[in-house]
Formats: C-alpha cells, structure tokens, sequence
C-alpha cells in the first residue's frame, strides 16, 4: 500500500486530511473499506498508520506515529542525459532514499538546460516514487548547473569519467 503525504504536524494531532486525487486512490482505485490500514507521512521525517473508520463521509484515526529513517546525506550530481532515462533515474534515486539530485550541464550532453515545465515534471515523478515506497521526506531535485561550478575544494567530489586524470585536471 502507498505512503500519502499530508501537512500535518509532527505530532500527527490534526485531522487527517488527504489530496483529493490521493482520497480518489484510495477508494476508487484501491477501493478499500473500513478498518483498512495505510501510511501517511508529513514530508518531515515522520509517518503515522492510519485506520479508516469511515468510507463514507471518509474519516480515520493515527494508531501509531513513528520517526523514520532519515535520507542518505548523499547529493548526487546527474547529467542532462534524454528525458526518459532522466525519469527513469529520478524515479530510482528516490527509491534508494538519496537526499538530493543536482542536476548538471555538461560538455557532450543534448540538454543544456532544463525547462521549468520538465523540472515540474521531475518532481511529480520523485513525489510519485516516494508514495511508492513509502519514504518520509522527499527528495530535493536542484536545477541544472555546469559540472565546473558544482566542484567544491572543501568537500569530498567523486567524478566517474573514463579519463579520470584528464577530467580532474581540467575541472581544476
């Protein structure tokens, strides 16, 4: 069963109060039925099992709140690469619970840049991975910078290139 994201505080002390489209999920697509237990997570860390006490008008109660497993404190940098295997790595990244994608422009890449309308696109695929998997905080996707800026003497860079020394040169 997927994990909803609602705003509720950490506490979980508020009403439940599902997206319409993630209401519509639930009980047109899954069509469960009363006592059905789900997640929900506050997109802070924290998710709550949820048990439906009513379809009709819908309403639940918090049985349990948990503090969950944070995201790896890993930023990892992704080339502009076509927009399917972009999804496709969005949608993976997300399920392996990395923290942050920093999208990159690169020399022999096709995409320079990277519209606001497939930015968007990205993280409604990171938010739909997430639900999937039931993680607790999603992940931040960062707009397109060059590799060159992205490189910082102060902290640890891993660059995978087939002409390691050659590519560690040139970004110096």
């Amino acid at each position: 069963m997927p994990t909803y994201i609602i705003q509720n505080d950490d506490s979980f002390s508020q009403d439940i109060l599902l997206q319409e489209e993630d209401l519509h999920h639930l009980l047109n697509v899954l069509r469960v039925k009363e006592d059905t237990v789900f997640w929900v997570t506050n997109n802070k860390g924290y998710k709550a099992k949820v048990k439906i006490n009513s379809i009709q008008p819908f309403s639940c109660e918090v049985s349990e709140v948990i503090q969950a497993e944070p995201a790896t404190n890993i930023t990892l940098c992704l080339a502009l690469i076509n927009q399917q295997p972009l999804e496709l790595a969005i949608q993976k990244l997300t399920e392996l619970n990395i923290k942050t994608v920093q999208l990159m422009s690169c020399e022999r890449v096709q995409q320079k840049e990277l519209s606001t309308h497939k930015l968007k696109r990205l993280d409604k695929i990171m938010v739909t991975a997430q639900k999937q998997c039931g993680r607790a905080t999603g992940m931040q996707i960062l707009p397109p910078k060059p590799l060159k800026k992205l490189l910082d003497p102060n902290q640890h860079n891993i660059v995978a290139s087939p002409e390691y020394d050659t590519a560690i040169q040139t970004l110096s």
